[in-house]
């Protein structure tokens, strides 16, 4: 039998940023993962992901991806883990962080505070 991929961002998708998942949010995906697989895709940590989503909820989601993918889980079990650094070496990631840094500091000033 077939059954489709459907992959969820945590924060702003799944969940209000930084909040846990709420009760209907979680019935609903249940019910999508009876016939499909089910995946979160996260820029956070798996620490994160389970404050938000509940260690025991995590269970429903047949894929995780967490920190964007650089450790990644199948039913529960991981199967590719690989830091930033060891994927760029430290002297690329150190030029990425500065030319990361140098353009946000030549944004225009409204978009360095609140939440966008």
């Amino acid at each position: 039998m077939h059954k489709d991929l459907f992959l969820f961002d945590v924060d702003g998708t799944l969940t209000l940023p930084r909040q846990r998942i709420k009760s209907d949010m979680l019935k609903e995906i249940q019910q999508l993962s009876s016939y499909n697989d089910v995946g979160i895709v996260s820029g956070s940590d798996l620490n994160k992901v389970e404050e938000q989503i509940g260690s025991d909820n995590l269970k429903i989601f047949k894929w995780v991806f967490s920190e964007n993918g650089l450790n990644s889980f199948k039913d529960g079990l991981p199967f590719h883990s690989k830091s930033i650094t060891d994927y760029l070496g430290e002297d690329n990631q150190t030029k990425l962080i500065n030319i990361c840094l140098n353009e946000l500091s030549q944004t225009p000033n409204p978009i360095k505070r609140g939440s966008i």
